[in-house]
């Protein structure tokens, strides 16, 4: 390499960044989240969700470990990948962006009141 070469460094710009770079990507999880048409749920559209949500569902998903959020009244879930297998048979995909109550209406009754 000559003295005088000078090496250039590029850096992608922000309008180059994956859009919700907090959610991530190329796990099932994290894809479906990513795609999920959130607009139509309580929690509306991604690039409307308050810092604090972002914050939480970034920690969720990109944890190894199984993690489960309910957020605001209706206490609509988002989980990772982990926690997939926790639901046992019939309740995944169906509960993702669901409301508490109606994904878990036959334990509600049990669990509802210690939340």
């Amino acid at each position: 390499m000559a003295a005088n070469s000078v090496t250039t460094l590029s850096f992608p710009s922000a309008a180059d960044e994956r859009p919700y770079r907090f959610i991530g990507s190329d796990t099932p999880m994290r894809d479906m989240v990513r795609n999920f048409p959130w607009q139509n749920t309580v929690l509306g559209a991604i690039d409307a969700w308050p810092d604090a949500l972002r914050t939480s569902v970034g920690i969720v998903m990109h944890s190894v470990h199984p993690m489960f959020l309910w957020w605001g009244d209706q206490l609509t879930q988002i989980y990772n990948d982990a926690y997939v297998p926790c639901f046992g048979a019939g309740k995944h995909p169906a509960a993702l962006g669901e409301g508490g109550p109606a994904c878990w209406d036959e334990i509600w009754p049990v669990i509802g009141p210690q939340i």
